[in-house]
């Protein structure tokens, strides 16, 4: 099985700039929710769009590494 989580932002105020979330803490709540996917599906996917920064890009795959998931970078195709 795998789940594949839209991060898009490497911080809180980018995410809520860029997404608009429902409610305060979605950002964190992503995270958390990633990291108890961990141990009960077998492939946890983090992505972001192409269109951010290259530093945010790079910035959120050190997050999903040091979170032990995959990270991919969804483009255009």
């Amino acid at each position: 099985d795998t789940i594949s989580i839209s991060l898009n932002a490497p911080d809180p105020d980018k995410y809520n700039a860029l997404c608009h979330p429902a409610f305060d803490g979605a950002y964190n709540e992503i995270l958390n929710f990633a990291s108890s996917c961990k141990d009960r599906i077998d492939e946890v996917i983090l992505s972001v769009v192409d269109v951010i920064p290259k530093e945010d890009i790079d910035i959120c795959r050190k997050i999903t590494s040091d979170m032990g998931l995959t990270f991919r970078v969804r483009g255009k195709d």
